[in-house]
């Protein structure tokens, strides 16, 4: 998908990026998770070469964890509140990704 094009546009902010592996996040993935003309910005979809998970996952990824986030806080109990607070950023994010694959959340 979208071979032959040179520029697309970012499916979730909409910037221009060019149709390569440095710039498209999901250049050649398979399957194409964008509609044609569309791919995914480093920004919105992560550098792995960023000195910060929240850079390295990209803005929407942060997004889609940070609400999860937020609402497990407001169920679970004081206690464990405290304990998941006290846990690292990635380390909450990959506590909701079991819960995702679970079918607690979704």
């Amino acid at each position: 998908m979208n071979e032959g094009r040179e520029w697309l546009d970012c499916g979730f902010c909409g910037c221009g990026i060019r149709n390569n592996p440095e710039e498209n996040v999901v250049f050649h993935a398979d399957p194409y998770p964008k509609d044609e003309g569309y791919g995914v910005c480093r920004s919105c979809g992560g550098d792995p070469k960023a000195n910060n998970i929240r850079d390295q996952m990209g803005s929407a990824n942060t997004l889609f964890f940070d609400v999860r986030i937020k609402k497990l806080k407001e169920v679970i109990s004081e206690k464990n509140r405290k304990h998941f607070d006290s846990l690292s950023y990635e380390d909450q994010c990959l506590v909701i990704g079991r819960y995702i694959k679970a079918g607690l959340m979704i």
